[in-house]
């Protein structure tokens, strides 16, 4: 058995620094023990040698085994002070709770009713916006919308407009936009209205002219006189073609009234004396006298004649 030189101070500790009196015999045994065996290499290869370093071994571990059942032997009663402390707690705490738990259900109750309030303000407040919005882009789109339309369709719509109310109570915080929004629309609707009014009357003028052109066409291919081979529809009143003594032959037509079964207005024309004629003849003759006298188109001279013959002309007198 053999020693080093190395100091055993390095694991000698002070008594006097332990907070643990009941650790304090260990600690002095210690350095007894460190002045013994600290640096101390035996000859475990012989039997005495290994029989030695059994025996410190069993020396010192014999000073472990003892602190750590001292250790137990003092810690027992703060480990049973501890769980006496935790258990007396919960059981205060359980009490306590029995007075909190019923105050704090009250409390969290009010204070979900504020948040479902709250969350309900937004929500309508939402909402009202959402609204307002939607009708501050219907007036400004409603220009948009009716593109195409006509001159009526757009001077109605410009009037809903002008009747349409922008108040606070309707707006509210948005008013002045919305009367931004209306007036624009309105300047909008104007130029429209402007615009197809324009353009309905050129396409007014073009019908007309069209219609007149066509007239005025269908005057020129027309023969001057009527297709006598064509049975004429007898006359409801017949035509008084009696020669008359006079040297000449006068006839008085009733114009035709479309909207009454009789005429009532009363138009003269005095012809030159000529031979007597056929009820055809006169017929003809009168188409041709309404063209070339009074200036009537072929269509229109057929509208006398188809009343003549229909009996809405009233008395047509033929005399030489």
């Amino acid at each position: 058995m053999t020693t080093t030189a190395e100091s055993a101070e390095s694991i000698v500790i002070d008594e006097q620094a332990l907070q643990i009196a009941e650790y304090k015999p260990t600690a002095v045994a210690l350095k007894k023990l460190a002045d013994k065996f600290d640096g101390l290499v035996f000859e475990v290869t012989t039997t005495k040698g290994l029989n030695e370093a059994k025996a410190a071994r069993k020396e010192v571990r014999g000073y472990r085994t003892a602190l750590e059942n001292k250790r137990k032997a003092i810690k027992a009663p703060a480990l049973q002070r501890c769980r006496d402390i935790d258990s007396e707690a919960k059981t205060i705490t359980a009490a306590l709770r029995q007075l909190e738990d019923p105050i704090d259900e009250q409390i969290k109750a009010e204070e979900q009713r504020k948040e479902r309030e709250k969350e309900e303000a937004e929500r309508k407040e939402r909402e009202r916006v959402t609204k307002i919005r939607a009708d501050i882009d219907f007036i400004k789109l409603s220009p948009g919308n009716l593109i195409g339309e006509t001159a009526a369709v757009l001077k109605a719509a410009a009037q809903d407009l002008r009747m349409e109310p922008i108040n606070e109570d309707r707006f509210a915080e948005f008013t002045q936009e919305a009367l931004a929004a209306k007036q624009q629309a309105m300047q909008q609707l104007a130029s429209m209205i402007e615009a197809a009014s324009d353009q309905e009357e050129l396409a007014e003028m073009k019908r007309q002219q069209a219609e007149a052109e066509a007239e005025a066409a269908n005057a020129k291919a027309e023969p001057e006189q009527m297709d006598m081979t064509c049975p004429l529809q007898a006359p409801s009143h017949p035509i008084d073609t009696t020669p008359a003594s006079a040297g000449e032959r006068s006839r008085t037509v009733v114009s035709v009234d479309m909207g009454a079964p009789d005429g009532d207005d009363t138009a003269t024309q005095t012809l030159p004396a000529a031979k007597e004629a056929s009820p055809s003849d006169a017929v003809a003759a009168i188409r041709a006298d309404l063209i070339s006298e009074a200036d009537l188109f072929s269509s229109a001279a057929d509208a006398v004649i188809a009343a003549l013959l229909a009996g809405r002309i009233r008395h047509l007198i033929i005399q030489e």
